[in-house]
């Protein structure tokens, strides 16, 4: 009878060998380790930590001082649904896009302006991860306003 002093895998698992068996482990732990690194490197809190720091507590938003525009924000929401629901990629009934979270406030029935936009606001994405922005920008890099 032959025995061996090695354990046998179960069946359809291989023992990694050869030059590139380090690689196995090699690139997740390194992927491991950079996401550390990284979260570890993340921006500094908004609120710097003090011990003198004043008192908080968490109160309901009516009793903070902030106004409720849910209803309003759900009329204008749903009335663009209706009139550009085609073009919208995921068009679903404006009760099934929008939940209700707690007791929302009546709408104000006031109607909504499906017109173009009278201020002329431009929106614009930039993309800059990793960018260097120098502190001091050269006259050559001046940009004259829209108009």
């Amino acid at each position: 009878m032959c025995t061996s002093n090695t354990a046998r895998q179960p069946h359809g698992v291989r023992e990694a060998r050869g030059p590139h068996a380090a690689r196995v482990w090699g690139l997740p732990a390194l992927a491991i380790a950079a996401g550390l690194v990284a979260a570890g490197c993340s921006t500094r809190p908004l609120i710097p930590y003090s011990a003198e720091t004043p008192p908080l507590a968490l109160v309901p938003a009516t009793q903070a001082g902030v106004q409720d525009k849910r209803a309003r924000f759900r009329e204008i929401y749903c009335a663009v649904l209706q009139a550009r629901g085609n073009e919208v990629p995921d068009g679903r009934p404006c009760e099934e896009a929008l939940s209700r979270i707690g007791s929302e406030p009546a709408g104000t029935g006031k109607p909504v302006d499906l017109g173009s936009s009278k201020r002329g606001l431009i929106a614009a994405i930039v993309c800059a991860l990793f960018l260097h922005i120098p502190k001091r920008l050269p006259a050559s890099a001046a940009v004259a306003p829209a108009e």
